[in-house]
């Protein structure tokens, strides 16, 4: 345990970038306020590819540096979501390279906490 803190990552696109602040309201309240929680979201935020929405261009999930903070950051108890799974359809991603990508995901998320959720598609 790092300094009783407990970590939250959260991936995904819109719909986490839109409900970010709830997430991290109800992190706050379940985990206290000193909760450690690393995000890689953003409009249109692809898993596996560059993405670019609004003449801005943002790695794909995967490629972020999530990961490797992550790994700076050492061990702590750790919960995982991970959202917005159907978003690479916008890029023409084919439906079993997407589970691909978000199993990959979820992998590595597994390598630090066996709690981690994937709500349904809205």
């Amino acid at each position: 345990m790092t300094n009783g803190v407990t970590r939250v990552v959260a991936l995904g696109a819109s719909n986490l970038t839109l409900g970010l602040q709830t997430a991290i309201a109800t992190s706050r309240a379940a985990f206290g306020p000193s909760v450690e929680i690393l995000v890689a979201n953003g409009y249109g935020r692809s898993y596996g590819a560059v993405s670019s929405i609004a003449g801005r261009a943002l790695p794909g999930i995967l490629q972020s540096g999530l990961w490797k903070e992550m790994e700076r950051l050492g061990p702590a108890p750790t919960r995982a979501i991970i959202m917005d799974v159907g978003n690479d359809i916008l890029y023409g991603v084919p439906p079993a390279r997407i589970l691909d990508r978000v199993d990959e995901a979820a992998g590595r998320l597994l390598a630090h906490t066996i709690d981690v959720s994937i709500p349904d598609l809205p």
